[in-house]
Formats: structure tokens, sequence, C-alpha cells
């Protein structure tokens, strides 16, 4: 039971300042210039795509095995658990204090991801000597740190698929803030709306009108204009009386119709039919006509069809969403756990292994300098104000820094106090009445009371570069910032106390 306070903050204070130095060093490569805005999404992106699953897969595939994965099943069913629960709390939070759908989606991605990676590996490491984790007589400091590493990537593994599942989904569904009405309808006012003149003023028309029409040889003079139900019932205003020394001109017909017509335009202009009242046009139109009506047919069907049988496009673009690349490399991963001959052999491909290691260690270190670089933010042109302007400017920024403040104080109570609260009092009792051997663990008991309240996931960057929308890095940002450095030390002691006072329970 002897666990001293001292050896813990520096701990944690070691695992934070490793991260303050990665961050650092990306604040300063963006102030210099060197990670711009659209080298930092290039480079997420490739973080996002090879690195992040190399990880992923790494720590997974070689790692557990169908024992393991049988004899932890709580540890799936608790996570699932406690990701509802930080979720419910966030939303519950944000419903409260009236936050907009983006606030309150990045609460609730912010309270219900955590990061079981980093920091609570870097505490069990540090704590393994400790009499307090050995559960039998012949526990060692390596088998303490194998449990634990066990139990950890567990969550690790389900942290992903639901990150890179739900909170991708979450995040993308988020939009950005939208103009207001007035601006939108000023902005409408604006813009130019072409006006038809007077049709009915006749106009004379060329003399070699026959000759440059398409169909010249039907059309002699429009002594007569036979047009459809639907044309007579909707464009009648339009129509002039035609008489043999008028004609409609090119003017008039751009003013009735748009400029590049869609099907149903087409097919209404086709239906105008310019007839002789005598002669023999309407037996050839109709003869030209006939061959052309059957293939429109057909290709309208086809469109019918096509559109029919083909799939929701909304339904593609949640697919593709899912089927991110760190989705795919944690589900294969589970693939190859479960199958131990497929296991073995990957594990005896040296050079494989290599880089699967080698690309997943660039993971977490590109990751937080991208962070770091998050926090720059370049110095805009300012340009003389009035005074009344200079006032609105302030009032705005101080109406935008108490916004932030709401937001990231709400996820921070979600996640570090309110959560907590909730999910210990019931790991006790389950502790001290389940007849399951693991819940009598002290290594489990630490790794659950140190996911219950770790700090918010720094994956949580790579999403939001993934939903694309400069708000979120500005917000995951501060985010990350004022939990590592103001929340983590002090509840991460906390955390400790309690996973000593339900140990203690249990004897």
């Amino acid at each position: 039971m002897e666990i001293k306070v001292v050896d813990i903050l520096r701990t944690v204070a070691a695992s934070i300042l490793q991260i303050a130095v990665f961050c650092l060093i990306g604040y300063i490569a963006a102030r210099r210039g060197i990670l711009d805005v659209k080298v930092r999404r290039q480079m997420s992106r490739v973080n996002v795509a090879v690195f992040t699953p190399a990880l992923m897969f790494g720590k997974v595939a070689f790692s557990l095995t169908p024992q393991i994965l049988s004899n932890l099943w709580v540890i799936p069913v608790g996570y699932l658990i406690l990701s509802c629960a930080s979720a419910a709390v966030a939303w519950a939070l944000g419903t409260c204090f009236r936050l907009s759908k983006i606030r309150r989606n990045l609460a609730v991605a912010g309270a219900t991801f955590m990061n079981s990676n980093t920091l609570p590996i870097a505490l069990m490491q540090t704590m393994s000597s400790s009499p307090f984790l050995k559960w039998k007589a012949d526990d060692t400091s390596e088998t303490i740190l194998e449990r634990s590493f066990q139990y950890l990537v567990l969550c690790t593994v389900l942290g992903a698929l639901l990150r890179w599942s739900v909170g991708i989904t979450l995040l993308n569904s988020s939009e950005e803030p939208v103009a207001s009405s007035n601006e939108t309808v000023a902005k409408a006012n604006t813009q130019h709306v072409p006006m038809a003149t007077n049709p009915a003023t006749p106009l004379e028309s060329n003399s070699n009108c026959d000759n440059s029409h398409p169909f010249g040889g039907l059309i002699s003079r429009p002594e007569s204009l036979v047009v459809s139900r639907l044309h007579r019932e909707v464009n009648s205003s339009y129509l002039a009386p035609m008489t043999p020394n008028s004609a409609m001109s090119g003017y008039d017909l751009e003013a009735l119709t748009p400029a590049t017509p869609s099907g149903d335009h087409a097919e209404f202009q086709n239906n105008v039919l310019i007839n002789r009242n005598t002669g023999t046009g309407g037996e050839e139109t109709r003869k030209t006509k006939c061959p052309c009506e059957a293939w429109r047919g057909v290709c309208r069907t086809m469109g019918r069809l096509k559109k029919r049988l083909a799939p929701p496009k909304k339904f593609l673009e949640v697919v593709g969403e899912l089927l991110n690349p760190p989705l795919l490399s944690s589900l294969a991963a589970i693939f190859v756990a479960c199958i131990t001959p497929l296991q073995q052999g990957l594990g005896k491909i040296r050079p494989l292994r290599d880089f699967i290691s080698m690309a997943g260690a660039v993971a977490i270190p590109l990751t937080l300098v991208l962070l770091g670089a998050f926090f720059y933010r370049p110095p805009k042109d300012k340009k003389p104000l009035m005074e009344d302007e200079k006032t609105q400017l302030i009032k705005e920024k101080r109406s935008h820094s108490r916004r932030t403040f709401t937001d990231i104080t709400l996820t921070l109570l979600a996640r570090h106090i309110i959560t907590p609260l909730i999910m210990l009092p019931i790991l006790a009792v389950i502790c001290q009445r389940s007849h399951l051997e693991v819940f009598k663990d002290p290594v489990f008991i630490l790794s659950a009371t140190l996911i219950v309240g770790a700090p918010p996931a720094i994956t949580l960057a790579q999403m939001t570069s993934k939903a694309n929308m400069d708000f979120f890095d500005e917000m995951v940002s501060k985010l990350l910032l004022w939990s590592y450095a103001l929340a983590t030390p002090i509840t991460t002691i906390c955390l400790v106390l309690g996973a000593m006072l339900i140990y203690d329970s249990i004897q």
C-alpha cells in the first residue's frame, strides 16, 4: 500500500513534459512557416493513412491471443458502458447550457474518447515495482507490466474502433456556422436577375432564317404555331400572336429558356412543333420524330432504373467515413490475433514486424508535433477601424472567449470529474461482489481507474483534421492544453488514491 505521491507526480510530470516538448517543436515550426495550414493537413492525412494504422496493428496483432480475449470479456463490456456514460454526461451538459450542435458534438467527442495509451502505460511502467500491485506471491515487475499491457491494449483497440467509426461520424455530422439570414437575403438581393422584355413586340426575322435553322428543310415561314398543351398552359402569357411578318427572335427565346437547358427543358422544347398548314411537312416531321422519341423514352427509362438501383448517396458517404485506415487496421489486427497460425506466421516475418514497429513509433510524436502547430495562429492584417467597429470587435472577441471557456470547462467536467464520480462507485461495488478473479487483481483495478478519469485522446487532433474544419483545430488544441496541463496532474493523484481505496475494500 506504500505509494508515494511524489513518485506519481513525477511520473505525470514526466509524461506531460514529454508531450509539451513535441508540441513546442510543432509550434516553433509553424511560427517559422515550416508547417503552414496546407502542410499540416497533408501530414495529418499521411499520419492517419500510414502511421496510425501501423500503431494500431502492431500493438494488437502480436500481443493478444484468443485465450486473453475470452478471459477478459469484461473489459469490452465495461469500456462500452464507460463510453456511453461519458457521452451521456457531455450531451446532457451541452443541452443544459444550450450549446450549438457543433460545440455539443465536440464536447461529446472530448468526453467519450479518452487516452488509453500513452499516459496510462507510462504510469503503469513507473508503478510496476510497487508492492501494492502484487497480486500473487510470484508476481514480478515484468508480469505486472504484462497484465497491465493486456488490459490497456484491449481498451486501446476498443477506443480505436469507437473513435474511427462513431467519432468520425459525430464530428463530420457537424456543420460550420452559416451566415445569418439577413446577410443571406442581402447577398441574394445584390445578385443580378435577368428580366425578360416584352416578347409580344414584333421583330423582323432574318431573310435566311430557313437556311440557318437546323430544321430549315422543314420550316419555311412561321404561318402558324402548334404548341403542346403544357406549353400553352405555362407560357401562354409569353407567346405573342404570330403573323407572317413577325417571328420570335433569339433574344426572346433566351428570355423564355435558360442558357443551358436541363433534360426537362430539352424535352419541353421538343414538344414545340412548327408545321405548315399545307403540304407534307407534318408527315415528314412525324417520320423524323418517331425514332427520336423512342430513343428518348429508352434513355428516360434507363435513367429511372439507374436511380432506383443505385445505393443512396448518404449511405455511400457514411460507409466511406467508417472504412478509414485506422479502423480497418484495428479490425485486421483483431482478425490476426484470433487466428493463432496466422499470428505466428506473420510474427516470423522479421522485416514486416520491424516495418510495423518503426511506422507505429512515428504516429504519436508526429501527432504531437502537428498538435503544437495547431496552437500557432498567424497574425491577421489589421486594417484601420472606426471607433464603433473597434468596440464591436472587442465584444465579439469577448463573446468568443466566453463560449470557448464554457465549451472546454463542460468537456473537462464530463471527462475528469462527473464521469469518475459516477463510474468509480459502480466499479467498487462490482469488485466487492463479483466472483471473477480479474476484479481482484490490483493491476486491473488501477488500470480501470486510470481509464475512467483519463484525459481526452491525443488522436482527437487527427480526427478533427479528417473532419477538415478550422474550428475543431482551435478547440481541440485548447482542450488538450487545459486538460494535460491543468486537470490531469490533479485528477491522476485522486484516481490512484481511489484505486487504493477500492482495493482496500475487497481485502
